[in-house]
């Protein structure tokens, strides 16, 4: 049973059913109508698209209250502006427009009921403000101890693309890898971490330490992403092979194969390249 389909990516529902068997069965639950996947897909409402047996559930039961339910229903219909109003109207909706006292009363209203308040928050900002200030509200009433304990979390980094991954300039010290398959080549095991010691743009070379406190040299492979559809060669050149050139072809068709078509290109800075390999021949008979 897979509750929250709605959540999985194609790629993780695609890795979920490879690994079972075609004796099992599988229930997938989710609302389509709710949050889709992070990544890629949306697979959950694909399949139902495409003939899914799908059994409905339309009777909302957590609302006892009459008047609430009526409200819940509007917004379970995509009718926002009906629900909202209705919570106004019954007293559901407080509105503080100054940020701190709005904090310090959700941390007073959370403090007051925790075991059946749920607090929900737009962007990582507020959250670790309203955390802050729930703390300092429970350990003020005793219900945690005034003594703090930090603890390391690891956050992703949102400002790295896939296509940053392969460059050396955008790893910083400290930064912590997380290897999802390993390298048998640098001895990474698959699942492990390992914390960034250096790198080196010049080289495109980051150097890591493993969890057993050695450290590891790795290159990085660089994939580029082309300026133009059509190429007609590339070598590398410059100081050290360390420039990429590139003749783009359909210059007579700009439209189509991009501003670039039809140009000489050279892209910069890149890690040491091979350099364009060429070779004398000797010709010593003639053939029959």
């Amino acid at each position: 049973m897979v509750d929250d389909s709605s959540l999985a990516s194609t790629e993780q529902l695609r890795d979920f059913l490879r690994r079972i068997s075609k004796e099992d069965k599988v229930l997938l639950i989710g609302d389509v109508r709710q949050h889709q996947g992070v990544e890629a897909g949306k697979p959950f409402e694909q399949l139902q698209h495409s003939g899914m047996q799908t059994a409905m559930l339309d009777r909302i039961v957590r609302q006892k209250d009459p008047e609430l339910l009526r409200a819940v229903e509007h917004l379970s219909k995509n009718e926002t502006e009906a629900g909202v109003r209705m919570l106004q109207q019954q007293g559901r909706v407080t509105e503080i427009t100054d940020p701190e006292q709005r904090i310090a009363a959700i941390a007073k209203a959370y403090s007051a009921h925790p075991e059946n308040t749920i607090i929900v928050s737009p962007d990582n900002a507020s959250r670790r403000a309203i955390n802050q200030a729930v703390r300092q509200e429970l350990q003020s009433l005793g219900t945690l101890d005034v003594e703090d304990r930090s603890i390391k979390v690891l956050t992703p980094r949102s400002d790295m693309t896939g296509a940053d991954r392969a460059w050396a300039a955008r790893y910083q010290t400290g930064d912590v890898l997380h290897y999802i398959r390993g390298s048998k080549e640098y001895g990474i095991e698959g699942g492990s971490y390992a914390e960034v010691v250096a790198a080196t743009p010049r080289d495109n070379l980051v150097t890591v330490r493993r969890s057993d406190g050695e450290l590891v040299n790795g290159e990085l492979d660089c994939k580029l992403d082309l300026p133009t559809r059509k190429v007609t060669s590339l070598t590398f050149g410059g100081d050290q092979s360390r420039d990429l050139y590139i003749t783009t072809a359909g210059g007579n068709a700009k439209r189509n194969n991009g501003l670039a078509a039809g140009s000489l290109l050279c892209i910069k800075s890149l890690a040491q390249g091979v350099p364009e390999f060429l070779s004398r021949i000797q010709l010593t008979g003639k053939g029959p």
